[in-house]
């Protein structure tokens, strides 16, 4: 029986192990993209700022041009927007199965220790009657 907890124990840990290393790149994914996207807003804002303090006036084709790069510039933002969206519900859903398969892992541990707890405490009741045997017949003896 031993032998087979042990087994199932190992398969436990490296399934966690699978769960954690998912989780880890997932929310590595999350991390890169929300960089990208606080890059898209600060260079948006940047450059719409530049657009606006312009020192001289701007022809109706260059400003047509700028707007429309705002424009442009401002959908790139909704896509990436919605990307980290759902990277993060991927990345919650794998921290969930990561975690899940924590508490499994740490439940046949508890299983594991209760069942030497008990092989220990049987092997102690036995040395004990042994014992308790050997002191009556010395007893007897006497």
């Amino acid at each position: 029986m031993g032998n087979r907890l042990k087994s199932i124990l190992d398969l436990a840990e490296a399934t966690e192990n699978n769960a954690i290393r998912d989780f880890v790149e997932a929310r590595r994914d999350w991390q890169s993209n929300q960089s990208k996207l606080l890059e898209l807003r600060v260079f948006r804002d940047d450059y719409q700022q530049v657009q606006l303090t312009r020192a001289e006036p701007q022809s109706a084709g260059r400003f047509r041009s700028a707007r429309t790069f705002l424009l442009q510039l401002s959908q790139a933002i909704d896509q990436q927007e919605a990307q980290v969206a759902e990277l993060l519900n991927v990345m919650k859903s794998k921290e969930e199965k990561w975690l899940a398969t924590k508490v499994k892992r740490k439940s046949i541990v508890r299983l594991i220790e209760k069942r030497d707890d008990l092989v220990r405490y049987e092997k102690n009741r036995q040395e004990q009657k042994e014992l308790d045997e050997i002191s009556q017949r010395n007893n007897h003896l006497y």
